[in-house]
């Protein structure tokens, strides 16, 4: 998520707030008693809790965050974690069906993923973008990922890579779905359902 905002407008900001926390700190406590290094440990003891702070709402804040202002949802991107109960309609040649799955997403404020786990396979991401729609504001997500076939009834099938878009329905953040491809040749859709929000 971290990628859709103007990382070099924050940057900034920080940098700046950073920097008028020390001069601040520096301007109210120094005095001829305490001298300039006392000084300055006290500026940089405040620019390291403002340091913690950033880290924590990084890290941790930034989901609770996301539930106390649900616009966030729409003006950024959704909060996607959880279990997600998963159709996927596959296509080969002339062959085709359906198979049943259960895709776990993962997500912060730095990194996303998403595993899937079927009877006969499971798949681990190799690249998870979180993206806007530049026209119409739609979220999207961009997902590249590693399928390795469980190896039983016979099944000798090599692992084999397949992106997919996923795009998230306009009414509900608890849909997703989107066509994939994959470099055996198959091709399909993916139909995913939240199970627990």
């Amino acid at each position: 998520m971290i990628n859709l905002l103007p990382l070099t407008k924050i940057i900034a900001a920080i940098s700046v707030l950073y920097a008028a926390l020390i001069a601040l700190i520096l301007l109210f406590i120094y005095d001829e008693k305490s001298g300039v290094t006392e000084s300055v440990m006290v500026a940089f003891s405040g620019a390291t809790f403002l340091n913690l702070f950033l880290f924590g709402v990084i890290s941790v804040g930034w989901k609770w965050l996301w539930e106390k202002l649900p616009p966030l949802n729409q003006l950024l991107f959704p909060d996607l974690n959880g279990e997600w109960d998963m159709t996927i309609h596959w296509k080969r040649g002339d062959s085709e069906g359906k198979v049943q799955a259960i895709a776990y997403i993962k997500q912060d404020f730095l990194k996303m993923s998403m595993e899937v786990s079927s009877e006969d396979s499971d798949s681990n991401t190799l690249l998870a973008k979180p993206q806007k729609d530049p026209e119409s504001g739609r979220a999207i997500l961009y997902y590249m990922y590693r399928t390795t076939p469980k190896l039983k009834n016979g099944n000798s099938s090599l692992p084999y890579d397949g992106t997919a878009i996923l795009k998230i329905d306009h009414t509900s953040f608890n849909l997703l779905e989107g066509n994939y491809y994959t470099d055996r040749s198959t091709t399909g859709h993916y139909e995913l359902k939240r199970k627990r929000v």
